[in-house]
């Protein structure tokens, strides 16, 4: 019994065994029978092909482009596999800081491939750089949509420069604040870096050939090896001006020449105004006079001279009422303009009075500087009198000739007997004894008139 067990068993062990390599059997058959039907098949898709992409940057322009400026970028689109891409769309995905100005897809259509180029076409874009954004390469990239699926390209390069005055001097000042002819003084330069990069070998340069201006103690060249983004950096100069000059605005150029983070150059000119101040400087003096003596009548010159470096301008003389003479001519005199080292003349016509020793000019000068600052001031000037003796004694005036005082010397002797001879014609008329005492007075007190009078109207009623 226990035989035919172990038989049995035997039996179904020895089928199962069977089956299962005739299942494996079939199975090889079936990866065979595939393996012989996909690979024909892949090698057939292989020999179709499938459509290979690829996209370059063409041009960029400007370029590099400025900060707060657009570019366009110009992209070629090219289809190098076998076979067609279709319904192909770009679309353009920047980084900050470039942003899509305009349009930020474009429609392709179908691209056919080719085995040697294929089918290229060109798309262009517009980006926008921030006005902040940094000097630098900044990317941009693409998505392209073929055959209903999207990929994103690699990143393609955005050269960003700036090229405005990137150095610029923010202010000047000068130490002491005014500026005066033949004297020292200190230039102050405050320079600030706009770029976002250091710049190195920054040189200023003051260009003063031509001018009347030169380095005191020091040249007209500083330098500053490097200068660190959006810093300020202070230099000076010391220099001294030439002692001839005017004072007035005069410039100067500032040459900065200095090289960016990049190796690029860059040169520019500054104009500099340095005013030059000082009061002007006058000297008024009489220079003729005809009036020398009490009561003499006649005119005097009274200069008004420039002795400073600069031209004083709209100059006026007014000669100030006085006691002791009277004005014959307009008291105002407009001078004008007088050039350094030159003078005007005014004149006046006085009569003098009843004085001593000398009279008082008092003049008021009205002018301007060249900075059109208005000036008035008050000046006297002494003018010396003397006797009619020492006035010709001293030449000033001309004495009379001898014949001229013999004939005035006949004159006062003949006016003279013609009165004493009138008193005592009076003295021995007929007239009344009271009328005899009015004509002697009248005579006594007007002299020839009174003998005149008496000659005529008296003396005829007493004949």
């Amino acid at each position: 019994m226990e035989a035919n067990n172990m038989k049995a068993k035997t039996r179904l062990n020895l089928a199962g065994e069977v089956e299962l390599f005739r299942m494996f059997a079939l199975l090889s058959l079936i990866v065979i029978a595939v393996a012989l039907f996909v690979v024909p098949a892949v090698n057939a898709v292989n020999e179709l092909g499938t459509p290979t992409i690829n996209i370059t940057l063409k041009s960029q322009s400007p370029d590099p482009v400025e900060p707060d400026k657009t570019a366009e970028l110009k992209f070629t689109i090219r289809n190098r596999g076998k076979v067609a891409a279709k319904d192909v769309v770009v679309q353009l995905v920047p980084e900050f800081p470039l942003s899509v100005f305009g349009k930020e897809t474009e429609s392709i259509g179908d691209l056919s491939g080719g085995e040697d180029i294929g089918e290229a076409t060109d798309v262009v874009f517009k980006v926008k750089v921030e006005k902040d954004a940094t000097e630098g390469d900044h990317k941009v990239k693409l998505k392209i949509k073929y055959n209903g699926v999207w990929s994103e390209t690699q990143n393609f390069v955005v050269r960003v420069r700036t090229f405005d005055s990137i150095l610029n001097i923010e202010e000047y000042s000068f130490e002491p604040d005014e500026i005066k002819a033949g004297e020292p003084f200190k230039l102050k330069l405050k320079l600030k870096n706009y770029a976002d990069n250091y710049l190195r070998d920054v040189s200023v340069k003051l260009e003063i050939d031509g001018t009347s201006f030169a380095p005191d103690k020091s040249t007209n060249v500083k330098v500053i090896k490097e200068f660190a983004a959006y810093k300020t950096e202070e230099i000076d100069f010391n220099l001294i001006s030439d002692n001839t000059l005017t004072a007035k605005l005069h410039k100067m150029i500032a040459r900065i020449t200095y090289v960016n983070n990049l190796g690029s150059s860059f040169a520019r000119n500054s104009t500099l105004g340095i005013a030059v101040k000082s009061e002007p400087e006058y000297v008024l003096n009489i220079d003729q006079t005809e009036v020398f003596s009490k009561k003499d009548k006649g005119k005097v010159v009274v200069s008004f001279y420039n002795t400073g470096a600069s031209d004083i301008n709209f100059v006026s003389l007014e000669l100030a009422e006085n006691d002791d003479f009277e004005i014959l001519s307009p008291k105002n005199v407009y001078l004008g303009n007088i050039e350094s080292d030159d003078f005007e003349s005014a004149d006046y016509n006085i009569y003098v009075k009843e004085v001593k020793k000398e009279i008082e000019l008092k003049l008021i000068a009205k002018f301007k500087d060249n900075y059109n600052k208005e000036y008035s001031r008050q000046i006297s000037l002494p003018l010396k009198l003397y006797s009619e003796k020492d006035a010709i004694k001293y030449t000033l005036k001309k004495a009379e000739s001898k014949a001229t005082q013999i004939i005035f010397g006949m004159i006062g002797v003949l006016l003279a007997a013609f009165w004493v001879f009138m008193l005592v014609d009076c003295y021995n008329s007929k007239l009344t004894r009271n009328k005899k005492i009015a004509w002697f007075v009248i005579m006594a007190l007007s002299f020839v008139f009174g003998a005149v009078a008496y000659y005529f109207i008296g003396r005829s009623k007493s004949i």
